[in-house]
């Protein structure tokens, strides 16, 4: 019978050297996509999980661009100017589950 607790549980990252408790130095992006390459499929999809978890972790909000903010910025201006509306949200769903069902 094999004791469960002799194995520790499968951890992709181990396999790039990182132990989930002790992370060392990071790899460079180009030879962490070359081993990243090596991986199963199911292997990647967790270390892509691993990632959004560690993105959704930092709380924070990309920076924008400049383009970004300005038309951020013309886009309120015209709806505070009358020249633009804003959409019930569900009304916005319910057009969209028609054109697309």
């Amino acid at each position: 019978m094999v004791d469960a607790r002799s194995d520790p549980p499968y951890d992709p990252r181990r396999q790039f050297g990182i132990h989930p408790k002790h992370e060392e130095k990071p790899m460079r992006p180009d030879d962490l996509l070359k081993e990243i390459d090596t991986l199963c499929l199911s292997d990647k999809l967790m270390l892509v999980a691993d990632v959004w978890d560690s993105i959704a972790r930092t709380n924070h909000a990309p920076p924008m661009s400049e383009w970004q903010k300005a038309e951020l910025d013309r886009r309120y201006r015209d709806y505070r100017n009358g020249k633009s509306s804003l959409h019930d949200c569900k009304d916005v769903h319910g057009r969209l589950k028609n054109r697309y069902t």
